[in-house]
């Protein structure tokens, strides 16, 4: 990296862009059929309320979609518990 003028703390930094990047892709190629649907929805009426975008989304909650959210953070530090191994 220093050699094109780049500082290790630079790369660092490109690093955990391009890390962030590549999972904001993976999320949203994940959840593409929902996405679709929200915006064919938002193209005929412009305003979607909470329950429609939660039937779209198949969430019962936003206290649901925490609680998901925060098991797939402890199954990926899990994850990453177990490499170190």
């Amino acid at each position: 990296m220093t050699q094109f003028g780049m500082s290790e703390r630079l790369g660092e930094v490109k690093r955990i862009l391009s890390e962030a990047h590549a999972k904001a892709r993976e999320i949203l190629a994940s959840h593409r059929p929902a996405l679709e649907e929200l915006a064919k929805l938002l193209l005929e009426k412009e305003v979607v309320d909470r329950p429609e975008l939660q039937a779209i989304l198949k969430v019962r909650s936003i206290d649901s979609l925490k609680e998901k959210r925060k098991i797939v953070e402890r199954r990926e530090a899990d994850g990453r518990e177990e490499k170190k191994t």
